[in-house]
This record gives C-alpha cells, structure tokens and sequence, in this order.
C-alpha cells in the first residue's frame, strides 16, 4: 500500500527531474541500454563527509522507475550530448525512489 506522503514525495521528485534532469542512456555492464533522466551533480563538496570524492566528477541521480536495478561499479551513463559519459564508481545511497551514484 502506498502512504499519502511516498505518493507525494513521487510527486515533487518527479516535478524536480521534469525542471533539471538531463536526458541520458544508462548502460550495464551485460550492455543494456535504458533510456533514462538523470540530475548530475558536480559540486562534490557537500558529499565529503560521506564518501572520499577525490578524483570523482559528479553524483548522478536517477529515478528508480527508470533503472530499477542498483548500479554497479563500471555502470556507465551517457548524457545525449553524445560527449559526456560518467563511470560508476560506487553507491552513495539508493532507497524507493532514486540511485545516487558517485562517479568518475
């Protein structure tokens, strides 16, 4: 059964990827592609306390709706600018909603 507040909570998360989330391709390591949308962020700096984001360029959300599957290590998303590919490194945290993936 979902609650009125995880319904809710859906909602403004997919009001928030509707305004900033890139167009993108996830790719497993078996080499299936999922179209997808994903928020990148690269300010690192609020993470540091966290995880060590040393050498890393960006913390990649993604809805779980769109890769239900958890990303692994060598995962890869790339965004439709054809130029811009980030390689998964690790998961900083993935719940009911959304993977957050640290990347390099």
């Amino acid at each position: 059964m979902t609650t009125a507040f995880a319904m809710a909570f859906s909602d403004g998360l997919n009001s928030m990827y509707e305004a900033m989330a890139e167009a993108c391709v996830y790719r497993d390591q078996s080499g299936w592609n999922t179209a997808c949308a994903v928020i990148p962020e690269r300010d690192l700096s609020q993470y540091g306390d966290v995880v060590n984001v040393q050498g890393m360029t960006a913390v990649i959300a993604v809805r779980k709706s769109e890769v239900t599957g958890r990303p692994r290590r060598g995962d890869t998303f790339e965004l439709a600018d054809g130029c811009t590919v980030f390689t998964v490194e690790s998961v900083v945290t993935s719940d009911d909603f959304e993977h957050r993936v640290l990347c390099s």
